[in-house]
C-alpha cells in the first residue's frame, strides 16, 4: 500500500499549513494538494522529493509507512 496521500495531509497539518501555504512551497496549485491529499492524483518525484526534505522523512517512509499512526 502507498501511504502518499495520507502523509501529505498529517504532516502538512502537523506543520499548521494550509493547502494554498503548501502548495506555495512546492510551486503547484491548492488544487493539486488537494488532488494529492485524496489520491486523485500524485506528486511528480521532484515534489515527493520536496516534500521529504520539508518534512523531514525518507521517501520511503513517506510512501511505504503511514506516519499518522506514529503520533498515537
Amino acid at each position: 500500500m502507498i501511504y502518499i496521500p495520507t502523509n501529505i495531509r498529517y504532516l502538512r497539518k502537523l506543520k499548521g499549513l494550509k493547502q494554498r501555504e503548501l502548495a506555495e512551497k512546492l510551486n503547484v496549485k491548492a488544487h493539486s494538494i488537494c488532488q494529492y491529499e485524496i489520491g486523485t492524483n500524485a506528486p511528480t518525484i521532484d515534489n515527493l522529493v520536496k516534500l521529504s526534505d520539508l518534512f523531514n522523512v525518507s521517501i520511503e517512509q513517506f510512501v511505504r509507512i503511514d506516519l499518522s499512526y506514529l503520533s498515537d
